[in-house]
């Protein structure tokens, strides 16, 4: 009998309760959860801005043909490129993308010599990163609704776990493609935490806003 009840005994310790798993199931699907609340709500934001940039193109080439002009669309940031905000100066605030008709042709945005059709700020969770140079991402839609074929990222920068990148700094982008009818598409996002390249993590001073 005494035999029987040690075994009972070390039967019990063997293992975890039922409950115990329930805990230890919780907490990993609340940590992971946070994660990807974190991480969602940087490229939801990005995602939102490229549909809008996407939507606007569309309506430049609507607005070009209707207003027998050539309209453009500018994106402005890193560096900014135009005064978003019409504060009077070009600063790091200046995030966002205009849609104008280019009333004098000298393919530049300034208030004083173009018409505004459309300005639109970007979220400050975004942390953008523009390898195409100053000026290189503007588009443009002639009269007909034709366009100069171009292909950009929309890049930004995203905050991730250290198991993700040691820099706990990936870019994140999507691609945006403009054809010489003026056919625009904008392509699936690129990069991410699961089974994608060691090249998406980038230095961490990009993720410190």
């Amino acid at each position: 009998m005494n035999l029987l009840r040690k075994k009972t005994a070390r039967n019990r310790t063997s293992g975890f309760s039922l409950v115990e798993l329930m805990i230890v199931l919780a907490l990993i699907g609340v940590t992971t959860g946070v994660g990807a609340v974190y991480i969602g709500s940087n490229e939801t934001e990005l995602r939102k801005f490229t549909r809008n940039v996407r939507f606007d193109l569309e309506r430049a080439k609507q607005e070009a043909v209707s207003r027998k002009d050539t309209v453009h669309l500018e994106l402005s940031y890193d560096p900014p490129s135009v005064d978003c905000d019409d504060d009077g100066s070009l600063t790091a605030e200046d995030q966002c993308y205009v849609l104008y008709e280019d009333l004098n042709g000298d393919n530049q945005y300034t208030s004083a010599s173009n018409e505004k059709i459309k300005a639109e700020m970007a979220s400050k969770k975004i942390r953008f990163i523009n390898e195409e140079g100053v000026g290189g991402l503007a588009f443009f839609f002639t009269p007909t609704g034709e366009s100069r074929a171009k292909e950009v990222d929309i890049k930004a920068a995203v905050q991730v776990e250290e198991s993700c990148c040691s820099s706990r700094c990936m870019a994140v982008s999507y691609p945006l493609s403009v054809s010489h009818v003026g056919r625009i598409r904008v392509g699936q996002k690129e990069a991410g935490c699961m089974g994608q390249p060691n090249e998406s993590c980038i230095d961490s001073s990009y993720c410190t806003i």
